[in-house]
């Protein structure tokens, strides 16, 4: 099965060597037309993630010097990524429940065989999770807050950016943002000058 060939930027965070070329094999196979990087280190995936901005992200939580936690729980991180998904040795179920609170679209355990890692790339590719989860951070912690009254105006503000900030994570140009949104090119320009 081939990705969209909106899916041009693909970060694959995996330790293991041999692992990580049979990863990088199925993935150049399902996304031709992707850019491929690669890193095993949470500094280096921490640093592919701001900078460089893929579309989809694949993170073993578990790198050459230690666990994800940390990229986790920098919740302004999430999601850089419009798609991430998430590969667990442990069976964690803590790292998954705080991998999906902080936008992973999907998690699968090891060990799995290639068939099995190509259907968990197709469910989080296809799987709106992502957007819902990302807004449910914006909202939950208000749900909790001690404040008497929602702040509507803030709140949708808030949603709108991150909208806007995953369509970018897609497409950088202004006519294509216009587009993925259905929006005009002077509200583009509206959200370009907010961020």
């Amino acid at each position: 099965m081939m990705l969209s060939v909106r899916i041009n930027r693909i970060l694959l965070a995996e330790e293991s060597p041999v692992l990580c070329a049979r990863l990088r094999h199925t993935l150049a196979q399902m996304a031709p037309h992707a850019d491929i990087h690669v890193s095993a280190s949470v500094e280096q995936t921490r640093r592919e993630l701001l900078e460089w901005r893929p579309v989809l992200a694949v993170i073993n939580f578990m790198l050459e010097d230690g666990g994800i936690a940390s990229l986790l729980n920098d919740i302004g991180l999430f999601p850089v990524a419009p798609f991430v998904l998430g590969i667990t040795s442990n069976g964690s179920r803590a790292d998954t429940v705080l991998a999906m609170r902080c936008g992973f679209s999907y998690v699968i355990d090891k060990p799995f065989d290639l068939g099995t890692f190509e259907q968990a790339v197709l469910q989080t590719v296809s799987s709106p999770m992502s957007l819902a989860s990302s807004i449910n951070r914006i909202v939950s912690p208000l749900l909790y807050s001690d404040d008497d009254e929602l702040d509507l105006k803030k709140l949708t503000a808030d949603i709108e950016t991150l909208i806007f900030k995953m369509a970018i994570a897609i497409t950088g140009s202004k006519k294509g943002l216009g587009r993925l949104l259905g929006i005009s090119r002077q509200l583009v320009q509206y959200h370009l000058k907010k961020l």
